[in-house]
């Protein structure tokens, strides 16, 4: 796929999920950005793709990757309802961190990140019910 039109459906992806009133998203890889902006109460706009100004080097980063649920069961962004995120997009995790929980019958079942990698997107919510191999986590592979 190519690189804009695969930003634009992550893109896309992430401001499904993002709550009414949020004014800006921006979605950057290599020389390719997408920039959503709209205000409180107006409909979803189009969004605007522009050409992303040099950004500091960084790791090399292979293609987009998923990781998908080992298990049915309810998926967990959290340790406790009243805690952090295990991650966040845009977050940087070593391989073996553990970036969520998938819960059934009462047993958890940590999901670690396979590789050294950057968190792209987060599909389902905190609570929601997964099936087994459906996609958790979009992520890029960070190498070097």
């Amino acid at each position: 796929m190519e690189p804009l039109a695969e930003l634009g459906k992550i893109a896309e992806m992430v401001v499904d999920r993002l709550p009414p009133g949020v004014t800006r998203l921006s979605v950057r890889s290599g020389d390719c950005q997408i920039d959503v902006d709209w205000e409180p109460g107006q409909s979803r706009p189009e969004s605007v793709v522009t050409p992303a100004a040099p950004a500091e080097p960084a790791p090399a980063q292979t293609g987009l990757s998923t990781l998908k649920a080992p298990m049915v069961g309810t998926f967990y962004a959290r340790p406790e309802p009243d805690a952090a995120p295990f991650v966040s997009p845009g977050d940087r995790v070593k391989a073996g961190t553990q970036v969520a929980l998938i819960e059934a019958m009462k047993l958890f079942a940590p999901v670690a990140a396979p590789a050294d990698c950057e968190i792209v997107a987060i599909h389902p919510a905190d609570g929601d019910m997964v099936e087994y191999d459906e996609v958790l986590m979009d992520f890029v592979t960070l190498e070097g």
